[in-house]
């Protein structure tokens, strides 16, 4: 519940004070995300390189809205230490198939290449991937 008291220039109006009234606000609200766990576990080497999966657990619920290649990314480096970006499919799901919203499911669509570091990369704040508490 909130008062709502009439206010003129950015101060309290007490000639008008008499008008406040009640009123009801739906808050839509979004939460920072934290990382519980990751698959497979960060430092991981000779992983599968066709088909391979990763899964990022979060603190909560996940916006499915911020899911895009903007804000989820792998790269690797070329010869001249430029990023080469991996094409990606993802999704709120966990290592058996079943849908999960704190889950985030990333696949590349392309096979990884032998004896190559690849990084993701989970971009946070207003643009990146959000939470929301439904």
């Amino acid at each position: 519940m909130t008062i709502v008291y009439p206010v003129r220039n950015h101060a309290l109006d007490y000639e008008r004070l008499q008008e406040s009234y009640q009123d009801y606000i739906h808050l839509d609200v979004e939460f920072t995300l934290e990382v519980v766990r990751t698959e497979p576990m960060h430092g991981r080497e000779n992983v599968i390189l066709e088909g391979a999966d990763f899964f990022v657990e979060f603190s909560g619920a996940v916006a499915e809205s911020s899911l895009d290649p903007s804000t989820v990314t792998m790269t690797t480096r070329d010869e001249n230490n430029g990023l080469i970006f991996v094409d990606l499919e993802l999704g709120l799901e966990d290592e058996t198939g079943m849908e999960d919203e704190e889950t985030l499911r990333i696949a590349p669509r392309e096979p990884l290449r032998s004896g190559t570091i690849y990084e993701i990369s989970i971009a946070g704040g207003e643009a990146g991937l959000r939470g929301t508490d439904r």
